[in-house]
């Protein structure tokens, strides 16, 4: 792949002159590929990003299921709540 791509303008000349080269079973196999391989890496930074979201929520004492009562926020908790509140205000302001 990395050939292909240092020689692109090469792939795009030799596509020019014969259309069926991108159709060809290599070139099907390897846009296939590609595909997959950006659905499993997207896949992958969703799930990290969930993962952060879920520690900040216990971090800030908000329950991951809102149908179960939230235990009481500690002071701790409240005033780093407070403190983004604050913090989502000035960036409104912008």
């Amino acid at each position: 792949m990395r050939v292909a791509s240092d020689h692109i303008d090469l792939w795009m000349r030799s596509v020019d002159r014969d259309s069926d080269l991108k159709d060809r079973p290599e070139v099907t196999k390897l846009r296939t590929q590609f595909q997959e391989d950006v659905k499993a890496i997207v896949t992958e930074y969703l799930f990290q990003n969930r993962e952060t979201v879920l520690k900040e929520m216990e971090r800030l004492g908000i329950p991951a299921d809102m149908a179960s009562m939230p235990p009481a926020q500690t002071t701790e908790q409240i005033d780093e709540m407070k403190h983004l509140q604050q913090a989502a205000a000035a960036v409104a302001k912008l």
